[in-house]
Protein backbone atom coordinates (compact mmCIF):
# COMPACT_ATOMS: atom_id res chain seq x y z
CA UNK A 1 0.00 0.00 0.00
CA UNK A 2 1.84 3.43 -0.89
CA UNK A 3 2.24 6.41 1.40
CA UNK A 4 -0.40 8.47 0.11
CA UNK A 5 -3.02 6.23 0.12
CA UNK A 6 -2.18 5.50 4.28
CA UNK A 7 -2.24 9.15 4.39
CA UNK A 8 -5.45 10.07 3.21
CA UNK A 9 -7.22 6.72 5.20
CA UNK A 10 -5.82 8.63 8.11
CA UNK A 11 -7.84 12.30 6.95
CA UNK A 12 -10.83 10.79 6.05
CA UNK A 13 -10.49 8.82 9.63
CA UNK A 14 -9.66 11.61 11.64
CA UNK A 15 -12.13 13.41 9.84
CA UNK A 16 -15.27 10.94 10.69
CA UNK A 17 -14.07 10.97 14.02
CA UNK A 18 -14.21 15.00 14.35
CA UNK A 19 -17.73 15.08 12.43
CA UNK A 20 -18.93 12.58 14.43
CA UNK A 21 -17.93 14.02 17.28
CA UNK A 22 -19.05 17.28 17.11
CA UNK A 23 -22.72 15.80 15.92
CA UNK A 24 -22.98 14.32 19.19
CA UNK A 25 -21.88 17.58 21.17
CA UNK A 26 -24.42 19.35 19.39
CA UNK A 27 -27.75 16.93 18.76
CA UNK A 28 -26.48 14.06 21.12
CA UNK A 29 -28.63 13.26 24.64
CA UNK A 30 -27.49 15.19 27.07
CA UNK A 31 -24.79 13.09 28.60
CA UNK A 32 -23.13 12.29 25.35
CA UNK A 33 -22.96 16.26 24.74
CA UNK A 34 -21.42 16.87 27.60
CA UNK A 35 -18.86 13.98 27.14
CA UNK A 36 -18.42 14.74 23.93
CA UNK A 37 -17.55 18.65 24.76
CA UNK A 38 -15.46 17.37 27.07
CA UNK A 39 -13.51 15.29 24.58
CA UNK A 40 -13.19 18.88 22.47
CA UNK A 41 -11.64 20.53 25.43
CA UNK A 42 -9.31 18.11 25.71
CA UNK A 43 -8.30 18.35 22.26
CA UNK A 44 -7.63 21.29 22.14
CA UNK A 45 -5.83 21.76 25.32
CA UNK A 46 -8.54 23.86 27.34
CA UNK A 47 -9.51 23.83 30.99
CA UNK A 48 -12.41 22.61 31.83
CA UNK A 49 -15.15 25.45 32.84
CA UNK A 50 -15.62 25.87 36.31
CA UNK A 51 -18.92 24.99 37.98
CA UNK A 52 -19.11 28.37 40.09
CA UNK A 53 -21.31 30.32 38.03
CA UNK A 54 -20.34 34.25 38.14
CA UNK A 55 -23.17 36.38 39.56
Amino acid sequence: MSRSRLRYGRLAALTTAAAWTVHTALFGSDRLSERAFRLLRWIADQPEPSKHRPR
